[in-house]
């Protein structure tokens, strides 16, 4: 090496890189990542979803009116929707590929922004709610001496909606921004 050589050497060490380039180790730790925290929840559902299920079906069978019965039904056909939505949703697809890609990442992060925003999202609230409802209705019917407990549950619920919605869509905009920076990233390339 000689010194003419040692300017554009420094210059050549200096620059920065202009291409986006994530290695197969940074797709498989975001991947990873993002499977965890999808499987937690997944598993979180199924639970939840267990117990409601098994709750509701208890109580219509040992329930002597009508109404409660239909009620627990309807909310048991509730969870079985979302335990349907949250399998769907909840597992990662393989890749078609032995390595995996930015577009198998995008493909995972787009199918939570699908599932926690849009018309999932509504039918979820739509038949979950409603159901939770006629539940109350049935009961408070059946036990007109509980009115005042059942009040509190309504508001709860009604809170529990009011705060449902923006929680999904702040996940739903939080996987928007990192497909987002993904495209950002590859478009520098």
């Amino acid at each position: 090496m000689t010194d003419d050589d040692k300017p554009v050497i420094d210059l050549w060490q200096q620059q920065k890189p202009q291409g986006f380039r994530l290695t197969s180790e940074e797709i498989q730790m975001n991947l990873e990542k993002l499977e965890s925290k999808v499987r937690a929840r997944t598993r979180a559902g199924y639970q939840v979803c267990a117990f409601l299920i098994i709750a509701f079906g208890t109580w219509a069978f040992v329930e002597h009116d009508l109404l409660m019965r239909l009620g627990a039904v309807a909310i048991i056909v509730a969870m079985a929707f979302l335990a349907f939505q949250v399998r769907r949703f909840g597992r990662a697809e393989k890749p078609q590929v032995a390595l995996p890609s930015v577009d198998h990442l995008r493909n995972e992060l787009q199918r939570q922004v699908d599932f926690h925003r849009g018309k999932r999202l509504w039918s979820r609230l739509l038949l979950l709610y409603p159901t939770g409802f006629f539940f109350l209705f049935a009961f408070a019917h059946a036990h007109p001496e509980l009115n005042w407990i059942i009040r509190y549950e309504i508001v709860s619920m009604i809170v529990i909606f009011f705060v449902t919605i923006p929680l999904n869509l702040k996940l739903a905009r939080k996987y928007q921004r990192q497909i987002e920076e993904l495209d950002r990233q590859q478009e520098l390339a």
